[in-house]
């Protein structure tokens, strides 16, 4: 193991983990037709977005930014 630290929070604290939740629900509402929620989801997704996604996390097992952005672009 690292000589870094580990940083325990549960998923709802990462904004990431959060956009990526609402994207696939806005999937969901998408697929079923309704188009209210699909837009809710979206939108609560996209208010979440700040800049590029995990710059400053560095190489992580955990994460990737670029899955997490072409996300984003499939929200757009």
């Amino acid at each position: 193991m690292g000589t870094g630290y580990r940083l325990n929070i549960s998923r709802d604290g990462l904004d990431a983990a959060v956009f990526g939740d609402l994207a696939a629900e806005g999937r969901i509402a998408q697929r079923n037709g309704n188009l209210f929620e699909e837009e809710n989801h979206f939108d609560q997704a996209l208010r979440l977005w700040r800049g590029d996604a995990l710059f400053d996390m560095g190489r992580t097992t955990s994460w990737s930014p670029g899955a997490t952005g072409s996300t984003r672009t499939a929200v757009l």
